[in-house]
């Protein structure tokens, strides 16, 4: 898991996310124009990363750094293509055991869900993120 789960200013988001970062969700400060605003909120659209638009105060809540009007809350949890992770675990010799989860709505289920795999040697849980199925692997 990642210890950083959070990142502030504009250009620091914009590399994060031409860099593949998963992010959660992005905060930006209502009102803010610019030319670099203007090309993170086209990346944000391009990349269908959630965004909300905030109050200063919100903003200066969430970090008390120089957030440039943007903070990104960043996944602490990995997410993988699944025939990658798939191909990537019979290529190290052993049997794949993955976990398909679908519609888990109870935060503390999926807690103890993920514990109980972490102990039984679950290679992966794939779960559902928008359209796409991704597979989360455990650390």
């Amino acid at each position: 898991m990642k210890d950083n789960t959070q990142i502030f200013g504009l250009r620091a988001v914009i590399e994060a996310i031409n860099a593949n970062e998963t992010i959660d969700k992005v905060f930006l400060q209502k009102g803010l124009k610019g030319e670099l605003f203007s090309e993170l909120e086209g990346l944000l659209r391009r990349k269908g990363i959630n965004s909300s638009y905030v109050p200063v105060e919100k903003l200066n809540r969430l970090t008390k750094n120089n957030h440039q009007g943007v903070v990104a809350q960043i996944s602490a949890i990995e997410f993988h293509d699944l025939d990658t992770l798939v191909e990537k675990t019979i290529e190290s010799g052993v049997t794949p055991l993955f976990l398909l989860l679908d519609q888990i709505s109870d935060v503390r289920n999926f807690g103890a869900i993920i514990r109980t795999a972490e102990c039984t040697g679950v290679h992966g849980i794939i779960i559902q993120k928008k359209v796409e199925h991704q597979l989360m692997e455990i650390l």
